[in-house]
């Protein structure tokens, strides 16, 4: 693959320089951590809307906080309201620790996104030599660290579950679903997809297969659901073999979490099933260059993987005994790859 970033319908914008000059800077980024890591934007929600009120609940310098809420009203995160009082604009609102997108959880720094954030401030050793640089930041895999409670005693796999309630509504209205019996999402995490496509398709049953850790949440949002009586939990590994049969085995942002070598394992396991395959992945030639570039580094830095075109995701599967036989649009940035055994 070439550096162009200029194929298919998206066109290359370049930064304005308003935003090159934001790019350069990198405070609004650090700032805007600093204050999802205190939980501002909780503590004004709940009436600790003042300067002193906030500062002492926090345990921070009266006068540097103030400077800290002097820029971030600036920016419209907050507003100073009648009697020196704070009240939540939009993105203040959106860094409330109980808004659905679950920002706040993927920004503080005591985190698994501060975890992240770290191996992104080593990406030069990444670029260097092709090696992730989560492992040489924090002396364990991506993986090995995914089920370790951080400092705020959030999980990479809850988080996981987070970004999954993005798309399940979407994933869940694919026409595929009417035309099978069984589904197994390997790689499933905590069941977020699953639940989702069984709670709307009352015919199906389901499968999810997590490491062990994933599992134990996996079953809780599945009971919750109410599609627990149809699922099936298995704990293992997605490179070792997959419980057959199933009509579809599922594969949502996988993939890219891995290089070509273990992609291609992943997919013999599932070859060795007999089974169709549905891949949600981003296609980098149909998004925009921004957005796929940026999760493209993110997943080097990571974990050593990589977002891949849709004639990659071709050449992987017909490598591995599959063919493509349709992509369909989830949303602005995720496509469903459908594909069957030859």
């Amino acid at each position: 693959m070439g550096v162009s970033v200029d194929d298919g319908e998206h066109n290359h914008r370049p930064w304005t320089p308003d935003e090159f000059a934001a790019a350069i800077d990198g405070l609004d980024s650090i700032l805007i951590r600093t204050a999802a890591t205190l939980g501002i934007s909780d503590h004004i929600l709940a009436g600790r809307d003042n300067v002193e009120l906030l500062s002492e609940t926090l345990g921070c310098d009266p006068e540097a906080f103030s400077r800290l809420l002097r820029y971030l009203c600036s920016r419209g995160v907050y507003r100073e309201v009648e009697g020196g009082r704070l009240a939540l604009r939009e993105y203040g609102m959106l860094l409330l620790d109980s808004h659905p997108g679950g920002l706040r959880r993927w920004l503080t720094t005591t985190g698994p996104g501060g975890r992240l954030d770290a191996a992104l401030y080593a990406m030069n050793e990444a670029i260097r030599d092709g090696v992730a640089s989560y492992p040489r930041v924090h002396g364990r895999g991506f993986y090995e660290h995914a089920a370790i409670p951080s400092e705020n005693g959030r999980t990479f796999h809850e988080l996981r579950a987070d970004h999954a309630k993005s798309i399940a509504e979407q994933l869940a209205s694919l026409p595929v679903w009417n035309q099978i019996n069984h589904v197994v999402d390997v790689g499933g995490g905590e069941g977020v997809l699953l639940a989702a496509i069984l709670g709307a398709h009352p015919h199906l049953r389901g499968t999810v297969i997590d490491l062990e850790t994933a599992i134990e949440g996996a079953y809780s949002r599945l009971r919750i659901a109410g599609v627990l009586a149809r699922c099936e939990l298995h704990a293992g590994s997605f490179f070792e073999r997959l419980p057959a049969p199933a009509d579809i085995y599922m594969l949502s942002n996988v993939l890219h979490n891995w290089d070509d070598s273990a992609a291609r394992q992943i997919l013999r396991r599932c070859r060795e099933t007999q089974s169709c395959l549905l891949i949600v992945e981003a296609l980098v030639d149909r998004i925009d260059p921004r957005v796929a570039t940026s999760m493209d580094l993110r997943m080097l830095a990571f974990c050593g993987g990589k977002e891949r075109t849709r004639d990659e995701f071709e050449a992987l599967l017909h490598g591995q005994g599959f063919k493509v036989s349709s992509v369909t649009a989830v949303n602005s940035e995720l496509f469903a790859i459908f594909a069957t055994p030859v």
